[in-house]
C-alpha cells in the first residue's frame, strides 16, 4: 500500500489538498483495472501475495476517511475560529523568535581581516554600508575610530591576493564634518564592517546592509537611521532623539533604548522594543510585537501586525493610559489597574476595546492585530523582554 502511504502523507504535510488526493487514488485505481484487463489476473504478484495496488474495497475506504477527516478539520475550524487565531499568534511568535541571528556565516572562499584608522575623528555625521555583510558600530573611550573589515573572498589564489581584491573595494570619504565608510558591491566578495568610533553626540548616524544584520552597542545620535533587507537588527544602550530602525525579513531586537521618537518596521519578523520612548510606532506584517515601556512622564504608542499577537508593558503603577484595541479574531485583555472600559464591540470578525485610566490622558495607546492576541498589563517582578 505504499501509493496510498504516500498520498497521505502528502496530504497531512499540507503538499496536496484532500481533494487532490483523491484524484490522485482514482488514477491509481484506473491503472490497476487497465492492469488487470491485459493479464486476465487478479491483483496478485508472482509469488501469489497480496498486491500493493489498491482494490475497489480499500480504495472507497481511503476516500471515506478523507471526507470524515476534512468535515472533521472544517467543523473545528468553525465552532472555535477565536482559538484558532489565537495558536496562529502563538505559533507565528515561535516561528520568529527562531528569526536569523545578527551573525551571518558565510561559506567559500578565503577569510581575510584588514583595518582602518582614522586618528583625527571629528565628525558630525557618520555613514557605513555594505552589500553583503554584517555590521555592528560602537562607541569606545579612545579620540580615534577604527574599521575592522572581514571579507569572505572567492577565485583568488591565496591571502595576499584575496586581500588585494578586498582593498579594492573600500570607498572612504571625508568631507567637511561627513564621515562615510563602504564596500563596494563586486562579485566574489562578501565583507562585514565592525567600527568603533569616540564618545560623542552624533548628529546623524547610517548604517545600512542588504544581506546581512545590524548591531549597535552603546550609541548616542540625534538621529540614528538602521536598514536591512536581509538580516536582524539589534539595538542596545543607544539613546537618539529620532531613531528608526527597518528589516525586509528579520527580527529587530531594542534593548535599553531612549528615544524621543522610535519607528520601527519589518515585514517577515518579530519587534522586541524595551526601553524609554515618548512617542513610538511598530509596525510588522509576519510577528508578534512585544514592548516594554519605561517610566515616562507622558508618551504614544502605536503598534500593528496583521499575523501575530501584541504585548504591551507599562512600569508598575502607570496612571492616564487611554487605548484602544483592535483585533479581528484574536482576543483582547487590559490587566492595567483601575482601567475602565469605555466602549467595546463583541463581534467575532471585528472586536474592539477603548479604555481609560482616570479621566486625564497621560500615555496614548492605539494597537491592532489581524490575527493575534492583544494584551496590556504593568510590568511584574522578574518580567523581562
Amino acid at each position: 500500500m505504499e501509493e496510498r502511504k504516500m498520498i497521505l502523507k502528502m496530504i497531512e504535510e499540507g503538499k496536496i489538498t484532500a481533494e487532490e488526493g483523491v484524484l490522485l487514488l482514482e488514477t491509481i485505481e484506473k491503472k490497476q483495472k487497465d492492469e488487470e484487463r491485459k493479464t486476465h489476473q487478479g491483483p496478485k504478484d508472482k509469488k501469489g501475495e497480496r498486491s500493493e495496488y489498491l482494490n475497489s474495497e480499500q480504495f472507497q475506504k481511503v476516500k471515506e476517511d478523507l471526507h470524515e477527516a476534512t468535515e472533521k478539520l472544517v467543523s473545528s475550524a468553525n465552532k472555535g475560529a477565536a482559538k484558532l487565531f489565537d495558536m496562529l499568534g502563538k505559533a507565528m511568535q515561535k516561528v520568529q523568535d527562531m528569526d536569523f541571528d545578527f551573525d551571518i556565516s558565510f561559506n567559500g572562499g578565503i577569510k581575510v581581516t584588514d583595518r582602518v584608522e582614522i586618528p583625527t575623528f571629528e565628525f558630525q555625521k557618520l555613514s557605513f554600508s555594505t552589500p553583503n555583510g554584517n555590521i555592528r558600530c560602537q562607541e569606545w573611550d579612545q579620540p580615534y575610530a577604527k574599521v575592522f573589515i572581514t571579507g569572505y573572498v572567492s577565485k583568488v589564489r591565496d591571502e595576499e591576493e584575496a586581500l588585494e581584491k578586498l582593498r579594492s573595494v573600500y570607498e572612504q570619504k571625508e568631507e567637511g564634518e561627513v564621515f562615510s565608510f563602504s564596500l563596494l558591491e563586486q562579485k566574489g566578495v562578501r565583507g562585514t564592517i565592525e567600527v568603533y568610533v569616540p564618545v560623542r553626540g552624533y548628529s546623524k548616524v547610517e548604517l545600512n546592509t542588504t544581506h546581512g544584520g545590524v548591531q549597535t552597542g552603546k550609541l548616542q545620535a540625534e538621529q540614528l537611521t538602521v536598514h536591512s533587507t536581509n538580516g536582524s537588527i539589534r539595538l542596545e544602550k543607544t539613546t537618539a532623539d529620532s531613531l528608526e530602525a527597518s528589516t525586509s525579513n528579520g527580527r529587530v531586537q531594542l534593548h535599553h533604548i531612549e528615544a524621543e521618537r522610535g519607528v520601527i518596521r519589518s515585514s517577515n519578523g518579530s519587534i522586541h522594543a524595551f526601553g524609554h520612548y515618548q512617542s513610538l510606532e511598530c509596525e510588522t506584517t509576519n510577528g508578534s510585537i512585544r514592548i516594554q515601556q519605561e517610566k515616562v512622564d507622558s508618551s504614544a504608542i502605536k503598534a500593528m501586525t496583521h499575523n501575530g499577537s501584541i504585548r504591551v508593558i507599562y512600569p508598575d503603577h502607570i496612571q492616564g493610559v487611554h487605548g484602544e484595541l483592535k483585533t479581528g479574531y484574536g482576543s483582547m485583555k487590559c490587566s492595567l489597574k483601575e482601567a475602565r472600559i469605555t466602549e467595546e464591540q463583541g463581534l467575532s470578525h471585528n472586536k474592539k476595546i477603548v479604555f481609560q485610566q482616570g479621566e486625564e490622558k497621560q500615555h496614548d495607546l492605539v494597537v491592532e492585530s489581524r490575527t493575534g492576541s492583544i494584551h496590556v498589563l504593568e510590568k511584574e517582578e522578574g518580567d523581562g523582554i
